[in-house]
């Protein structure tokens, strides 16, 4: 990825993700019309730990996702749950170029499906909660789990040379798993 692209995700057994107005975390919508449902997306960047990327985990592109209204705030987790927190400020300032990287991987549990992995909690995947949040846990092998953490874009622009997200991140997944 050489340019940030805006991206939404809609999740196998949830919803939409947005990220909550009065609290900075992510969370799982499910109507658009709904005013506090609004801010549906996020401006997918180049992982803050890109220099770290193992070589068993080039398969997967790694990325960061930042908050479109408060740019320099991302995507990171904290006690199991996902919030938008600021890189000037961090709470956790040695590991938050860590804690904000994830990994996707597409069709990871379902064809046309992708998931996201944490960078540095290793087998922990983003997935979508029975109480309408997105939380990060530790990888469960049931059907509930793998349609939990399984999702596909659904709002897309791009500046990567005029393609689309989803052409975009599937065609360097698919360049990166040539490679293997």
């Amino acid at each position: 990825m050489s340019d940030a692209a805006i991206a939404s995700a809609f999740y196998k057994s949830a919803g939409f993700f947005y990220i909550g107005k009065e609290t900075n975390q992510a969370l799982i919508g499910h109507d658009h019309s709904n005013p506090a449902t609004s801010r549906n997306e996020g401006v997918l960047v180049r992982c803050r730990a890109l220099s770290e990327v193992i070589p068993d985990r080039q398969h997967s592109l790694c990325v960061s996702l930042v908050d479109p209204e408060n740019p320099g705030w991302y995507l990171t987790h904290r006690g199991g749950y996902l919030y938008f927190e600021p890189e000037y400020n961090p709470p956790n300032r040695d590991t938050f170029d860590n804690d904000t990287s994830f990994y996707i991987t597409r069709n990871h549990f379902f064809t046309g499906f992708s998931t996201w992995e944490s960078f540095n909690r290793q087998n922990h995947f983003v997935h979508s909660t029975t109480d309408g949040k997105l939380a990060l846990s530790v990888f469960e092998d049931t059907p509930q789990f793998h349609s939990a953490a399984s999702y596909y874009p659904t709002r897309y622009s791009s500046s990567l040379s005029g393609q689309n997200l989803v052409t975009s991140i599937n065609q360097i997944l698919q360049e990166k798993q040539k490679t293997i």
